[in-house]
């Protein structure tokens, strides 16, 4: 399944889980209907019948109502709490945030882990969390999509796996955020909360009863036998709903996580070239202590986790396949047996995870499946380049330096006219500064600016609302210095907004309308203008275009807009575009690398414009090589 295909499915899947969330609220009503009911019998001393139960329609019109009303209220309150982005389910868990400079060597080798994933998947680096107090093995991503996302792993995952297997288990988390689970996840959270909540609630009620009941029996206290009896069935009678829900939101909690966490398992085998890493991982899970979590609203995050959250009395709830199950689709030929911490096994590549890395692709049917080639890119990226420059990126006071100096000219006046404009913003030191970590980012080749913007990312969602929104205003001035907009300037600085705004409002939604007289507008104006950063004289635009769109539309009688077609129309043209669905997005980014490649050679400028057309599509491609041919 392609990284389209599992758009589709989740979209699917979430009109299921719309479904089977009101399948199990209705059920849930009905059981506290129930309770009530025979509660009001025993106050009132009769034996219920028909007759009585026609005579309490207006109690249960109330208690569905209410009932409906509180399960209702608590989901969405805990769904706008998750608006604050991945980072607050880590901290809801006790995580703290690791600091990108640490020196600590455990947690330097996670930020190079994540950093690496993050640049050869071509996403921005996500938050990154320590569940301190958490000695079992286990980590999860969280968030709405890359602009809000963080991964978190606890301690046991820290200091029991080595580099390999750590690879392993973040391969297996960046598959989630790739591929939409980490966003149906978060949605699944809130939906799920409002059902589980009659569940904490009843076990808070049992333990309540249970200290109190012992304190009136030290005082030799009493009372009325007919409202003790009462208190004690409507107690018991909550704690048996509240189980319900627990049940009912694990069922769901399973129905939609299993399945994945194959994929996920075999996206990290892609990714690192071997089934060693997170085969070793998953060893060590059944080996030592597990994976359970000691935090109180694990069961919340269940079907985010690496590995089960908690332990179950039915596989039935089990939000994960059992391990042996994973270790024998990633080496279906090895002996799975647990190890202990320290020890591992060095099978080589399986026959499994050739076929998980599968053979050469165009690049959007690499989208959102990278690879170890991928992964090797982005390694060597960083590595290359000067700690100062790197270490400027990732810190919350030199993220924005570094990317007004990636929009530094090369031409003097431009330059001058761009230094102005900095000093203005910040300082005239800060404008030198600037300077010189312009000669840096050139040093490391055109390459490195759109993954340095993913490596700054971290900081700059970090910044105060009015800093980010200067950041953009100041990025548009010097894009503007010259008069003119090259094809990477509109990149950095369309990905730089709109990673910023998804940051701050991660669940906003457009309308998903689209007609299919816009459709062809829209994509008119994309392919002609991206046509146009590829050939050199109007015929040629005009053919590279036309050929896409004969593609796209087999019917098509549209002419390419190659006068008139500017950066605002492109705009425009790619937020109607985004309100495509995964396989409709990918028959249209096909045709427009037939459109690309229609000379068959690949520029820079129609490589970054690519990179950037994915992202506003929300399709994460990785890096792409300037001269590539299909």
């Amino acid at each position: 399944m392609n990284f389209f295909e599992h758009q589709d499915r989740a979209r699917r899947n979430t009109r299921v889980l719309v479904l089977a969330m009101l399948l199990a609220v209705a059920l849930l009503l009905a059981a506290l209907n129930a309770v009530v009911l025979a509660i009001v019998a025993i106050m009132q001393g009769v034996v219920p019948d028909r007759a009585w139960l026609g005579d309490q329609l207006d109690v249960i019109a109330t208690v569905t109502f209410v009932g409906g009303a509180f399960i209702g209220l608590a989901g969405l309150l805990r769904a706008e709490s998750l608006r604050g982005g991945g980072g607050r389910v880590a901290r809801d868990l006790g995580g703290t945030l690791v600091d990108t400079g640490t020196s600590d060597p455990k947690r330097r080798q996670l930020v190079n882990v994540v950093e690496e994933m993050a640049i050869a998947a071509g996403i921005p680096v996500p938050e990154i969390y320590v569940l301190e107090n958490e000695p079992a093995i286990n980590a999860f991503a969280a968030g709405y999509g890359p602009g809000d996302a963080a991964v978190a792993v606890t301690r046991g995952t820290l200091e029991k796996l080595n580099r390999e297997e750590l690879q392993g288990v973040m391969g297996h988390e960046f598959s989630h955020i790739l591929n939409g689970d980490m966003r149906l996840n978060t949605r699944l959270m809130g939906m799920t909360f409002g059902i589980m909540i009659i569940g904490m609630i009843g076990r808070g009620i049992l333990r309540g009863m249970f200290y109190s009941g012992a304190g009136r029996r030290r005082r030799g206290g009493g009372g009325d036998a007919r409202a003790q009896m009462a208190l004690l069935a409507a107690a018991l009678a909550l704690i048996i709903i509240g189980t319900l829900g627990v049940i009912a939101g694990r069922l769901v909690q399973a129905a939609v996580s299993r399945k994945r966490e194959f994929l996920a398992d075999a996206t990290a085998v892609q990714l690192t070239r071997s089934s060693d890493g997170i085969a070793g991982a998953l060893r060590k899970i059944g080996g030592l202590d597990g994976s359970a979590l000691a935090a109180s609203r694990s069961e919340e995050v269940g079907h985010m986790l690496f590995g089960p959250g908690r332990k179950l009395w039915s596989s039935a709830l089990a939000t994960h396949p059992p391990l042996r199950d994973r270790l024998q689709a990633i080496e279906p030929h090895s002996n799975h047996e647990p190890t202990a911490a320290g020890s591992s096994r060095n099978t080589g590549a399986s026959p499994a995870a050739a076929g998980f890395s599968g053979g050469e692709h165009n690049a959007i049917d690499h989208a959102g499946t990278p690879d170890a080639g991928d992964l090797e890119t982005a390694q060597n990226l960083l590595s290359g380049m000067p700690g100062l420059l790197v270490e400027t990126a990732r810190s919350d006071s030199g993220a924005a330096l570094v990317i007004a100096a990636s929009l530094i000219s090369t031409d003097a006046t431009a330059a001058r006219q761009q230094h102005a404009l900095i000093s203005e913003h910040w300082s005239d030191e800060t404008a030198g500064v600037c300077n010189q970590l312009a000669v840096l980012i050139r040093g490391q080749g055109p390459g490195a600016r759109l993954p340095l913007l993913e490596l700054a990312f971290p900081a700059l969602r970090r910044k105060p609302l009015t800093d980010r929104d200067a950041l953009v205003t100041l990025s548009h001035k010097l894009v503007a210095a010259d008069g003119k907009i090259s094809a990477f300037e509109y990149a950095l600085t369309r990905l730089l907004e709109q990673l910023l705004n998804e940051a701050e409002n991660p669940t906003r939604k457009q309308s998903q309308w689209l007609t299919r007289d816009n459709y062809q507008r829209a994509a008119n104006v994309l392919f002609s203008l991206v046509a146009a950063h590829g050939q050199r004289d109007s015929i040629s635009i005009r053919a590279a275009a036309s050929a896409g769109l004969d593609y796209l539309f087999p019917d098509n009688t549209l002419e390419p807009q190659i006068d008139n077609s500017g950066w605002e129309q492109l705009d425009a043209a790619l937020l109607k575009l985004d309100r495509l669905h995964g396989t409709d997005k990918r028959r249209l980014l096909l045709a427009l690398e037939i459109t690309i490649r229609h000379d068959e050679v690949v520029t820079l400028e129609q490589a970054e414009l690519l990179r950037v057309i994915c992202a506003s599509l929300h399709v994460p491609v990785p890096p792409l090589h300037p001269g590539a041919v299909a």
